[in-house]
């Protein structure tokens, strides 16, 4: 190659890079690797297209404040017409022009998390907060199932109720209170199963999920309760 078609062939990649064409598809024009297009750009001077500069730079700057003003995933991506592809350019350009922009997929989903654990809080259960319409609960960051909603909480070492054993250590999942009546009624007064649920059936006392009290509900929590505190089998038989 001599010496006037190299120069003449570079200029043409400089003009085609300051036209906004890739690294990558000049490459292919020319038949150059993307690192000897920006070498050959870099010896004459060119940098990054000032134009497409400014535009990286403006839609960094205008998604922040999109963030700022509560926007969620769908509207920023639909406002700009982006795809998830594109994503991966402007975070680069973000961290090239040194911009604090937030990682969208880190961003969403703390924030849906942070607003499933203050719905929870307020007393709404799983199935509420899954049927909620929050733009921050739908779209590209929905919970599919009432299971996830509870593992989201877990992790964030949020309960309904924090006081009470766990069942998945084994414990008695139920309030103090009512397994010492429990003990009280089977040990002292030789109630059965039966009659302790009639029992509570009758002065409305219910179970720490809200729930009606059930002979071998209460016979569960009775010898769980025991073994546990006691580290023996209950003596009583097993009567319904």
């Amino acid at each position: 190659m001599n010496n006037e078609f190299r120069i003449k062939r570079n200029s043409l990649i400089r003009e085609m890079r300051d036209a906004g064409y890739s690294d990558k598809k000049i490459g292919i024009a020319y038949n150059l690797t993307t690192e000897r297009i920006r070498q050959i750009c870099n010896s004459l001077g060119s940098t990054i297209n000032e134009e497409r500069k400014d535009f990286f730079q403006n839609i960094i700057s205008n998604i922040k404040k999109d963030i700022e003003l509560n926007l969620c995933y769908e509207e920023i991506m639909n406002k700009y017409e982006l795809k998830e592809a594109n994503l991966t350019r402007i975070y680069f350009w973000a961290r090239f022009y040194k911009m604090d922009l937030p990682i969208f997929l880190d961003f969403f989903i703390k924030k849906r998390n942070e607003i499933i654990i203050n719905e929870f809080k307020k007393g709404k259960t799983a199935k509420e907060i899954l049927n909620n319409k929050n733009k921050f609960l739908n779209g590209y960051f929905k919970i599919k199932g009432i299971g996830l909603i509870y593992s989201i909480l877990a992790k964030n070492g949020v309960y309904r109720f924090p006081t009470v054993g766990k069942r998945c250590h084994g414990g008695y999942f139920e309030n103090k209170e009512v397994l010492n009546k429990i003990k009280f009624l089977r040990e002292k007064k030789n109630y059965t199963f039966g009659r302790i649920s009639k029992y509570f059936s009758e002065r409305n006392i219910l179970t720490i999920g809200n729930k009606i009290f059930t002979p071998q509900n209460i016979c569960s929590k009775y010898k769980k309760w025991i073994k546990q505190r006691y580290g023996k089998k209950s003596n009583k038989p097993g009567r319904s």
